[in-house]
Order: structure tokens, then C-alpha cells, then sequence
């Protein structure tokens, strides 16, 4: 099942594919889509998503 929503910012205000989209101090999702004002997000409980990680010390 895919879990996707449509953010108000886009091309516009910098927003890129690939980018992470943060809420709070947590991961939401990834940008999939961008136009001029909109972005769509992949959310991060979709099936499709994945993340990497690095542990620093």
C-alpha cells in the first residue's frame, strides 16, 4: 500500500527529489516529486521506503 501526501512547498522555496522532509525532530518521509509550489512525499511506513543510517562514535 502506498503512502503519499502533497506538501504546499516546491521547486520554488528549494525543495528537491530525494530530500528528507522532517517534522518535529523526526523523519516523515522523501520527496518523490517536485513542481514550482508542491512537492509530493513519500511517506516513511510506505512499504517502498528505506533508510540509511551511520552510527557515529
Amino acid at each position: 500500500m502506498a503512502f503519499s501526501f502533497t506538501i504546499d512547498k516546491g521547486s520554488n522555496d528549494g525543495i528537491a527529489k530525494d530530500m528528507n522532509v522532517m517534522a518535529g525532530s523526526g523523519l516523515v518521509g522523501i520527496v518523490t516529486d517536485v513542481g514550482p509550489t508542491w512537492a509530493k512525499v513519500r511517506s516513511i511506513v510506505d512499504d517502498s521506503s528505506n533508510v540509511s543510517g551511520m552510527v557515529l562514535s
